[in-house]
C-alpha cells in the first residue's frame, strides 16, 4: 500500500508539472513524448512474444522454427528491457528536448511499429 501511494504522489506530480510545461509553444512534441513514454512502460512485455513469433515465422524448418522461438523469447527480453527504459527517458525528460526533436531513444516508438 506505500509503494502504491508513493508512486501516486510521483506520478501526480510529474502531472503537475507536466501541465504546467504544455502552455509553451512545443506543446505536442512535450505531450507525444509523455504519452509515448508510458505507452512504452506499459506494452514493454509485449516484446517477448512478439519477437518470438517474429523469429518462428523467419525460419522454415521445424527444428529452425523451434530455435527461432526460444531465441525470439530472449531477444524478446532484451529488447522489451531497452523499450522499458526508453520509456522511463521520455517519461523523465517530456519537458526538455533531449534528444532534439523529442525523437525516442529507442526506434521504432512502439512495439506495433513497422521496423
Amino acid at each position: 500500500m506505500k509503494k502504491f501511494f508513493i508512486v501516486t504522489v510521483i506520478l501526480m506530480l510529474t502531472g503537475l508539472y507536466v501541465q504546467k510545461s504544455f502552455a509553451d509553444v512545443e506543446d505536442n512534441q512535450m505531450r507525444e513524448k509523455l504519452t509515448r513514454g508510458f505507452k512504452n512502460i506499459a506494452t514493454f512485455a509485449l516484446e517477448i512474444p512478439y519477437q518470438a513469433c517474429k523469429q518462428y515465422h523467419a525460419s522454415n524448418t521445424f527444428g529452425n522454427r523451434t530455435l527461432g522461438t526460444v531465441g525470439g523469447a530472449f531477444r524478446g527480453i532484451a529488447i522489451g528491457l531497452l523499450r522499458l527504459g526508453s520509456g522511463f527517458w521520455d517519461v523523465a525528460t517530456c519537458n526538455l528536448d533531449i534528444p532534439k526533436g523529442g525523437d525516442p531513444l529507442y526506434k521504432p516508438d512502439y512495439v506495433w511499429s513497422k521496423e
